[in-house]
């Protein structure tokens, strides 16, 4: 199984009605050490529990050593939120062109247990967690090593849109409908 989704599985345990709404705001991975994944765990907890937002943490641990950390803010979403569209042109270059299907969604929450309501039938919003595993296989399958990877959610990205990922120098983007939905810095 992905690191990825491993991570989310610990994050699905920390799922209540507390949760219930909130968007992915911003992700935090961190990588330490590599792991054994049969003798691995996989922990999480709740670090800040307020109302507009929350923090939670994920973490995969072997042999008493923490060897990924996944730090998720949740934001609850807001009406009249104005945000500043960002464009892509047409002409740039893009790297992976995909498209999240309802499956996936469905496979993603069976496994890990995410059980917002934001990704059911009538919402149709890709977890933020799916979108976070598709840069991590990216950058896995280019051979990008990296330590740190740091990203922000803009806005929501949903099922059968069509996304492309792209990468410059150490930035990150997936575009959406020409808009960039997600974007990050890895080390």
């Amino acid at each position: 199984m992905d690191r990825i989704y491993e991570l989310a599985k610990g994050l699905g345990k920390l799922y209540d009605k507390r949760v219930n709404g909130f968007f992915i705001g911003k992700a935090v991975l961190n990588i330490y050490y590599d792991y054994e994944e049969k003798m691995a765990s996989i922990k999480s907890e709740v670090t800040k529990d307020g109302q507009l937002y929350k923090r939670c943490s994920a973490y995969i641990v072997d042999n008493d050593k923490k060897c990924i950390s996944c730090d998720i803010t949740l934001i609850r979403p807001r009406n009249n939120s104005k945000l500043k569209d960002d464009y892509i042109s047409i002409e740039d270059k893009k790297q992976l062109l995909a498209k999240v299907s309802y499956k996936e969604v469905e496979e993603f929450i069976n496994i890990t247990g995410d059980k917002n309501t934001l990704h059911d039938k009538g919402h149709l919003i890709v977890p933020g967690m799916i979108l976070l595993n598709y840069i991590d296989n990216y950058l896995k399958d280019r051979k990008i090593e990296f330590s740190k990877l740091e990203i922000r959610f803009l806005r929501p990205v949903y099922v059968n849109e069509e996304i492309s990922i792209n990468i410059d120098r150490d930035t990150i983007s997936i575009i959406s409908i020409n808009k960039i939905v997600i974007k990050g810095v890895f080390k």
